[in-house]
C-alpha cells in the first residue's frame, strides 16, 4: 500500500524526472511478493484494504442526520447486473 502513495507523491511532484518515476514504478515489480496469508504484514494489508467500516459508518451518520436520503438501489447501474465471464 505504501508503494502506491510513494508513486502518487512522485508523479504529482513537478520537479521529479522521468528516470525517478520509472525507478519508483520498477521498485514495485522488483519487490513483488505473492500473497501469503501466513504472513502478518500481508494479512494486515488485506484487512485494511477490504475494511469498509469507516465508509458504512459515515453513510449511516449522513442518513441519520438527514443530510442524505436512501436511494433504494437507484445508484446501481443496470450494467452492473449483467453477468460477466472471468478470463
Amino acid at each position: 500500500m505504501g508503494q502506491r502513495n510513494d508513486i502518487r507523491r512522485l508523479v504529482s511532484n513537478q520537479q521529479s524526472t522521468l528516470a525517478e518515476r520509472v525507478a519508483r514504478i520498477s521498485a514495485i515489480f522488483s519487490g513483488f511478493e505473492i500473497l501469503d496469508l501466513d504472513r502478518q504484514t500481508h494479512k494486515e494489508a488485506l484487512i485494511s484494504r477490504l475494511n469498509q467500516n469507516e465508509f458504512v459508518g459515515a453513510g449511516i451518520e449522513r442518513y441519520e442526520s438527514g443530510y442524505v436520503e436512501l436511494e433504494y438501489g437507484s445508484t446501481v447501474s443496470p450494467l452492473a447486473l449483467i453477468p460477466r465471464r472471468s478470463g
